[in-house]
């Protein structure tokens, strides 16, 4: 089985700690019309960006991760990030749609097209805080992602995981996902309630929000 690693790392924000997840992609490379399967194998949070630094390494060793996104346009928070890297600084790459006004909800369209019942690529594992992450969001109101930086690292990855896989596909037989996430149309119920399931429930046969 081919296999690849995608990393994310999210700003703390207040009293709510920094977090870093790493998803694993495997896929049969010797079969054209292989399915793709992510999963999170890591989830880690610290409150101060020196111990998050010395996480992100030794993720980067585990896993032979060369590249993180998130938001590296915040220079205040990686100058904290880079002191005392000791020649092992963290290689952080702006996330996709940083800089959109519309980034929050272009990252939760990601999360919930990779997590679709009904076609379902990423999947968070037993023990995974992400789904109540993700199900404690705010429902009456729009919010902000960064506020909530596990969502954020998440949609991190998610949306760096999903234009991947568009490019991917666009190498094998049209099947998979095929949608183009910033033509969608937005969204007030992005972060509805029941919006987003554990892994074990897969009965939801709803239309995503790409009109799919």
């Amino acid at each position: 089985m081919a296999e690849k690693y995608f990393a994310a790392l999210s700003w703390p924000y207040l009293h709510k700690p920094a977090f870093a997840l790493v998803i694993k992609v495997e896929w049969d490379a010797t079969k054209p019309d292989s399915t793709y399967t992510a999963s999170v194998v890591s989830e880690q949070e610290e409150i101060s960006l020196p111990a998050m630094r010395k996480v992100c390494q030794e993720l980067q060793k585990k896993y032979d991760i060369t590249l993180w996104h998130g938001d590296a346009m915040n220079e205040a928070m990686v100058s904290l990030l880079f002191q005392g890297a000791n020649g092992q600084p963290i290689p952080l790459a702006p996330a996709p749609y940083i800089d959109r006004p519309d980034a929050t909800t272009l990252y939760l369209q990601a999360i919930r097209e990779l997590t679709r019942g009904d076609n379902k690529v990423l999947w968070f594992g037993e023990g995974s805080g992400l789904p109540g992450y993700l199900n404690n969001l705010p429902k009456d109101k729009p919010i902000d992602i960064f506020r909530f930086p596990p969502v954020a690292a998440l949609g991190y990855a998610a949306a760096h995981l999903y234009l991947w896989l568009q490019l991917e596909y666009e190498k094998k037989p049209k099947s998979g996902p095929q949608r183009i996430i910033e033509h969608c149309e937005s969204t007030e119920n992005d972060w509805e309630s029941g919006f987003f399931h554990n892994d074990d429930d897969d009965d939801d046969e709803g239309g995503g929000l790409l009109g799919y």
